[in-house]
């Protein structure tokens, strides 16, 4: 009789939970269903990450439209500039073993620099903030080249003029992530796939990771897309680069997977190197290096979901990866349509997060509550018309200021366009910020509020204010939901 008892009580126990999960599974695949065909993404890769483990992967669609082949888990894909974060990773692990150092000039691993380059470091490099351009292309009679030696690739950055001195300002730069390669591959004395390969994809079980080579048949191999007037065409990302630090990684969710618990775990990088490469990097005056409205650190995006601090990074073909920092949840989405398209797999890693977690629940998502601080909605609403009317913004903190007076006409002309465009807000949420957990410009956060607008065609934006404890906006950021 006490056995029946018992296994009614866990049979009654374990049903709530299998319903939840039902549950979820059922919300994620309509959520992913939805956005696959709004976007027209042919086919998703999707996983969770939970505890050291994936705890759900999932695949969506096809890897081929031309065959048919339908998108596994194990579909192979080109992640793009998501090899960055790895390239910044196999630099950390050289650091770690003595071998570079983050504020060595470059010059004392790479030859023939121009004299222009006498002032860059690996951290420079890193981070995004050496002065090199967003991307050096090697050509010939004014053509891309197809087939790209790293003399080649190295002889059309030398070519390129530094933007600034280095450390002056942030500019996303491939050509940086190139010099990193080869900086690897001078230290290492071996090739860039051969150290990936024995320090990273070997030793985490990553075995179908690899650098790319476009003569090698690659068994699940997804093939890239792009829209064109709305259809579907092939995407074409033939060229062949021997070093393609800044762009070539292939690799599926399963192995992402292993790369991100390594990371979780700390038995990949040491505690203290993680924390390196996931605090924003600073300019030369202090301020925070900013890249399109970001921060950045060593190879990875510096930001907060709903308030809650997170590294990410993304691909052009369509690929991200989102890790939070104060809890157990990281979320690899794939895609084979490129994000020029709209494949947007940086939202959709977000509506994961908050369909696993609600208290990650995308803004866009939250019905409109009522305004706890009218004062606070004209403040900023009266902000963003004097930004429109390019007049003193008088609610900034100092250090905003500052910042949006630095940036470039092109830069605050784009913001101004979009803003002017606005109606009128409508409070959405306030998130409360644990003291300490998070700055912007250098002030410290209490609060994120967020309110929603239209503009004349009905298309709806979301703009978020971070506000010190005085009420001050310390930053403000302008997205789509």
């Amino acid at each position: 009789m006490k056995g029946k008892i018992l296994i009614g009580f866990l049979l009654a126990w374990m049903v709530p939970a299998l319903a939840s999960a039902e549950a979820l599974t059922d919300s994620l695949g309509a959520f992913i269903a939805r956005e696959m065909q709004v976007r027209q993404i042919p086919g998703l890769a999707l996983a969770v990450v939970r505890g050291g483990q994936p705890a759900i992967v999932r695949a969506y669609g096809q890897a081929n439209l031309e065959t048919g082949a339908p998108l596994t888990a194990s579909s192979v894909f080109e992640i793009a500039s998501l090899t960055k974060p790895i390239t910044a990773t196999a630099v950390m692990l050289l650091v770690e073993d003595g071998k570079v150092g983050l504020d060595d000039p470059v010059g004392e691993y790479l030859d023939s620099l121009p004299a222009a380059w006498a002032g860059i470091t690996v951290r420079h490099l890193l981070t995004h903030t050496s002065g090199l351009p967003e991307e050096a292309v090697a050509q010939h009679d004014g053509s891309p080249l197809m087939n790209v030696s790293i003399r080649q690739q190295y002889e059309a950055i030398r070519q390129a003029e530094l933007l600034f001195a280095p450390g002056e300002k942030a500019c996303y730069s491939d050509p940086g992530y190139f010099l990193l390669g080869m900086i690897i591959e001078r230290v290492s004395e071996q090739t860039y796939g051969e150290f990936l390969r024995d320090r990273l994809f070997t030793p985490l079980g990553m075995t179908a990771s690899r650098v790319q080579d476009q003569r090698k048949i690659i068994p699940g191999r997804v093939a890239p897309y792009t829209l064109r007037e709305g259809e579907l065409c092939r995407g074409r990302r033939d060229w062949q680069h021997d070093l393609p630090a800044h762009y070539g990684v292939l690799s599926t969710v399963e192995d992402l997977a292993k790369f991100e618990a390594a990371l979780r775990a700390g038995t990949l990088l040491k505690p203290a190197t993680l924390e390196q490469m996931r605090t924003s990097a600073r300019l030369n005056d202090g301020r925070e290096a900013i890249i399109w409205g970001d921060l950045y650190g060593f190879g990875w995006k510096v930001g907060e979901v709903r308030g809650r601090p997170i590294v990410e990074h993304g691909g052009f073909t369509g690929t991200h990866l989102l890790r939070f920092l104060d809890r157990d949840l990281a979320v690899i989405v794939l895609t084979n349509l490129d994000v020029a398209s709209g494949s947007r797999p940086e939202w959709i890693a977000r509506g994961v997060a908050g369909i696993v977690d609600p208290e990650l629940k995308p803004v866009a998502w939250e019905a409109p509550q009522k305004d706890p601080s009218p004062r606070t909605t004209r403040a900023v609403q009266k902000l963003v018309e004097q930004m429109v009317a390019g007049s003193e913004p008088g609610v900034m903190t100092a250090e905003h200021r500052a910042f949006y007076a630095a940036l470039p006409a092109d830069q605050k002309a784009g913001l101004v366009e979009v803003l002017q465009r606005q109606g009128k807000f409508t409070f959405v949420a306030c998130d409360e910020i644990p003291p300490g957990s998070l700055t912007r410009t250098g002030r410290p956060v209490a609060r994120i509020c967020y309110y929603r607008s239209e503009d004349a065609r009905g298309k709806p934006f979301f703009h978020a204010f971070y506000l010190t404890e005085t009420g001050e906006v310390a930053w403000m950021r302008l997205f789509r939901g």
